[in-house]
């Protein structure tokens, strides 16, 4: 059985019961060990690979359409802000996207990498602190 964790969190943020919306909370932090609030900015077209394993985003977070997050990432606030991250953004497994950023459209982010800086449209980044390393012009490149 594959359960879509977005779509699962999406039912709970839309519940009236406040208990079910617990109750799903509480399943996903405890059978995917993920921290995803239901009342969450992300677009159901939203791919998690491996149904979200470890991944952990500010509720305030903001992340639109076809967007791929890999396992364990961090999507969260610094105390300056949330992250915004833009259409067709590939994030690959282990990263951390912390502050005030926006990740731009169709940019793909290395696996590890750290990112604390704004990065443009079409770019490929890696490192920790994250690098432009490439243009990734066609939006093609996978992870």
């Amino acid at each position: 059985m594959d359960i879509d964790i977005n779509n699962l969190l999406k039912l709970a943020h839309r519940s009236k019961s406040k208990l079910f919306n617990r109750f799903i909370y509480w399943f996903c932090k405890h059978y995917f060990y993920c921290d995803i609030h239901p009342g969450n900015n992300i677009s159901p077209s939203v791919e998690f690979a491996h149904n979200g394993l470890g991944v952990v985003i500010n509720e305030d977070a903001i992340i639109e359409e076809k967007v791929v997050i890999q396992h364990h990432v961090t999507i969260g606030s610094n105390g300056n802000g949330v992250p915004h991250i833009l259409n067709g953004v590939k994030i690959g497994a282990y990263e951390i996207i912390l502050g005030n950023v926006e990740i731009g459209e169709n940019t793909v982010i290395g696996a590890g990498a750290v990112v604390t800086k704004s990065i443009p449209a079409n770019m490929i980044v890696v490192g920790n602190p994250a690098k432009i390393i490439k243009d990734n012009i066609k939006g093609d490149k996978k992870l």
